[in-house]
Formats: C-alpha cells, structure tokens, sequence
C-alpha cells in the first residue's frame, strides 16, 4: 500500500522487529530482512515534501545502498535462483529455486535497488561528460534490475505466491524496462495475474501506459 501511495510504511522501519536484523539465513529470514531494507527505502523515497534536506536524503540513500549491497553479498548463492544459462532475446534467465520464498526476497532486493536509483538519478546536464555518465549509468542499472524482476517472473515453477507479492515489483520492472517488447510481456503478466489470482493489477497497468503515451508524445 506504501508503494501504491507513495508514503512511507504505517510502521516505521524502525519499529519493525528486531528478527530483521539478526543473522539467521534461512530463505524466509533473509526474506524478512530486505522487506525490512525495502520499508527503509521506501520510507525515505516518499517522505513528506520538506521533511529531508535534498544532500541530506542522496546521503541516507548512499547508506540505505550500502546495507542493501552488503544484503546481496551475504546472500547464500542457493538464495539467488539457478540458471539454466540460457538468455532470451529480451535479455531475461530462467531461474529455478528450491525455496519459493528466495524468489520474493530477490523480488524485493531487485525493487529496493530501482528505487535507490531513481533517488540517484539526476537530469542530464548535456555540457557535462562526468553528468552525462552518471545518468547512464544508473539507467543501464535500472535496465539490470528490470530484467532481474522479470527473469524470476518468467521463469518456469514460480508459484503463485510469488506473482502476488510481485505486483509492485513487477510495476517498476516495465517502467524500466530496456524494450518495448519487455513493457508489453510485463503488462500481459500483470493481466493474468489479476484474471487468474484476483489481485487487482489494472490500475498499475494503465498508469504505465500512460506514462508511456507521455514519454513518446514529448519525444516527438
């Protein structure tokens, strides 16, 4: 509901409990532990209008960043899903887990880092070469983390339990998606999911075709 309104959790991540910050692995405690990260981001991403001063708040993303990086590393590698290694003309692996929970907590590592970079993201300044790689940079990440969401969600035996948890995720995966081709298989999931599992979705879908309508109006 945060992610759907653009505020902060009704509980501040600070009063979540302390279990997010224990070192347990399991596939679900690990889980819990970059929702807990995700609910951080989140609550910095949409603060109120002049609650954060603007160095401030690109200086508590840097951190929230940190934590988030130093979560990915320790990760088991049997959390992060095995490929089969084949890559498909969108750019997308098959992954497969063991543990249907490992896939939601990718899902939420991979959202956690799209909002982290829209935070970073700055306009292009065109005179500036140092302003012009930056931004680049952070749209080829978005494009890495858009492709990350999908390739769990496409891949065959992710569960239903996944796909519901993967609505918001899946939202900015094809916001950021680097093809039209991958906007549109996003939009078709979106769909099913609310035709076959009851989760509204098409309210998130219209609000990315209309951003698309927009984008290609100002391009031309």
């Amino acid at each position: 509901m945060a992610l759907i309104n653009y505020c902060p959790t009704l509980f501040a991540a600070s009063e979540w409990p302390d279990a997010m910050t224990g070192s347990n692995l399991e596939e679900d405690a690990v889980g819990n532990q970059i929702l807990w990260l995700l609910a951080k981001v989140i609550e910095l991403r949409f603060a109120p209008p002049g609650s954060i001063i603007p160095d401030d708040d690109r200086e508590s993303l840097r951190e929230i960043g940190t934590e988030v990086d130093k979560w990915w590393d320790d990760l088991p590698s049997t959390s992060r899903g095995l490929s089969s290694g084949e890559i498909s003309e969108d750019g997308l692996s098959q992954l497969w887990f063991c543990v249907q929970s490992a896939a939601a907590g990718l899902l939420y590592f991979h959202l956690a880092k799209i909002l982290l970079l829209e935070g970073y993201i700055q306009p292009q300044d065109p005179n500036s070469s140092e302003g012009r790689y930056e931004h680049e940079s952070c749209v080829e990440q978005l494009h890495h983390h858009s492709r990350g969401i999908a390739s769990i969600c496409f891949s065959p035996g992710v569960r239903d339990g996944v796909l519901v948890v993967a609505v918001n995720p899946l939202y900015y995966a094809a916001k950021h998606a680097p093809s039209l081709s991958l906007k549109v298989r996003i939009w078709a999931l979106l769909d099913k999911i609310e035709k076959e599992l009851g989760f509204h979705t098409r309210t998130r879908v219209m609000e990315l075709q209309r951003e698309l309508e927009s984008q290609i109006s100002h391009n031309v």
